[in-house]
Formats: structure tokens, sequence, C-alpha cells
């Protein structure tokens, strides 16, 4: 009879530890895609700023230095803004380090 209670709670132990690494994955796959989302926007940000530099420059060829300076004041604001955005995003992710083995809070994924 105690073999079979040592069997039952052997088993028990083994479907929690299953049950966490599924947690941890579910968790690790969630944070890749987090991280895979604001990569995106980023290059997304990238594309803008690099829109927004060409349309300065086409400014300054044409001699309106006001323009321009309107210009990189409006494109200082707005990536300042998308800055700030994507910090408060990733914050809200509890992504503290990628790419290293570790989840969201530094969660140990895959035995890292």
């Amino acid at each position: 009879f105690r073999k079979v209670i040592a069997a039952e709670s052997a088993a028990d132990a083994a479907a929690d530890v299953a049950a966490r690494a599924e947690a941890s994955e579910a968790a690790a796959k969630e944070a890749a895609a987090a991280a895979a989302a604001e990569a995106d926007s980023l290059r997304s940000e990238l594309e803008a700023s690099r829109t927004q530099v060409a349309a300065i420059l086409a400014q300054a060829d044409a001699g309106s230095a006001s323009g321009a300076a309107a210009l990189v004041a409006s494109a200082a604001s707005a990536a300042a803004a998308r800055a700030e955005a994507s910090a408060v995003a990733a914050k809200g992710q509890g992504i503290s380090r990628v790419g290293n083995g570790r989840g969201p809070a530094g969660a140990n994924v895959g035995g890292a």
C-alpha cells in the first residue's frame, strides 16, 4: 500500500513539473512574440524617421531654413513620443532581458 502511495506522489510531482514546464514554455513564447512585435515597431519607426529626414533635407535644399527647423522639431518630438511609448510597452510586458534563456520577469525557461 505504501508503494502505491509513493507511486501516486511521484506521478503527481511529475505532472506538476510538466505543468510548470508548459507554463514556462508559454511564457517564453509570449515574450518572444512581444519582442518580435517590438522589433517590427522599431523597424517601422526607423522607416518613418528616414522619411522625415528626407523631407528635412528636401526643405533644406529648397532653401527654407525655417521649414526645415520646424520639420526637425516635429521629427524630434515624434521620435521622443515613440521612444517613450516603446519603453512603457516594454515595461508593461515585464521584459527585462531577451535571448538569455529567461522569460518575463526573469522566470527560468528551458533550464538556463
